[in-house]
């Protein structure tokens, strides 16, 4: 699999350390995936345990912002006429990933997904199957390395002034206005 996203020492993977708890891993676990281990299901429950509706309250909330960015990208490719996505942030692939939303709604959608997780790297393959129509790229990389070390894969993103675009960074903190302004 190609990453068009950092080189040098920043392309660097860091080790997937299974004995410590990861919160892409825990956030799986909340939506019921199989892509984490009993240290990370042993951090959620005693972390959500005091949390109001407890484990299963925590489990219903990360259900229903799965299900809000599925009503979002529907919207915006079906109603709004949108056919390119910026997906920041990406995390562990689950059902209805943002690609597949868009491009039931719209085939020749575009998405591009970026994550500097490296636990996401490891399962970014599954975010790689578009519809002939459209295209789905992965880059291994963050929010502020779009504008400074990495490019949106050519061929696959136009010119926003050709589409309109959407860009999501609902799971990270380090997308910002500015940095996404640049775009």
């Amino acid at each position: 699999m190609k990453s068009d996203g950092l080189t040098g020492p920043e392309r660097e993977l860091a080790e997937i350390d299974t004995s410590v708890p990861h919160a892409t891993r825990v956030y799986d676990y909340l939506l019921g995936g199989k892509a984490n281990f009993s240290v990370d299901r042993a951090a959620a429950e005693r972390a959500y345990a005091a949390w109001p509706g407890g484990l299963d309250g925590v489990r219903a909330d990360a259900r229903a912002h799965r299900a809000v960015l599925g009503r979002i990208v529907r919207y915006l490719a079906r109603d709004a006429g949108i056919r390119q996505f910026l997906d920041i942030g990406t995390g562990i692939p689950k059902e209805d990933n943002v690609h597949e939303v868009a491009q039931r709604e719209a085939p020749e959608s575009r998405v591009v997904y970026v994550d500097r997780d490296p636990i996401v790297l490891a399962h970014a393959h599954q975010l790689l199957r578009s519809a002939p129509e459209g295209a789905t790229s992965y880059i291994y990389g963050s929010c502020a390395s779009l504008g400074r070390s990495c490019a949106l894969p050519p061929g696959r993103w136009t010119s926003p002034g050709r589409w309109r675009s959407c860009y999501s960074a609902s799971c990270t903190s380090s997308a910002t206005p500015t940095t996404l302004a640049r775009w």
